[in-house]
């Protein structure tokens, strides 16, 4: 039996069909115990991502090992961003502006 990605949708060939799998992603991504606040120094402190600190790599992860997620979210990147960061460079000088033009 080929491998199936428990979280995308696949195709059912001896019955003609698809199948959806999901992921209960409040249990995907459920922490077991609160997470306090880093503190920096007085009056400044963050929350980390997840008690790892790692969680925006878990999600990548999760979306690379879609196919399907995966094509939507660079199709979603291509759309949204498909001309890349555009800069407003009017006010600044000369040298900033040619670091920032596309060469």
């Amino acid at each position: 039996m080929e491998f199936l990605n428990l979280s995308s949708v696949e195709l059912l060939p001896n019955a003609k069909a698809s199948a959806a799998f999901t992921v209960d992603s409040s249990k995907v991504f459920k922490e077991q115990q609160d997470i306090p606040p880093v503190v920096i120094d007085e009056g400044l402190s963050y929350i980390p991502w997840g008690a790892d600190n790692q969680m925006p790599y878990e999600i990548l992860n999760l979306i690379e090992s879609d196919e399907t997620l995966s094509t939507c979210q660079m199709f979603n990147a291509e759309v949204c961003y498909g001309s890349g960061l555009v800069y407003n460079t009017d006010k600044t000088t000369t040298k900033t502006r040619e670091s920032l033009s596309p060469r």
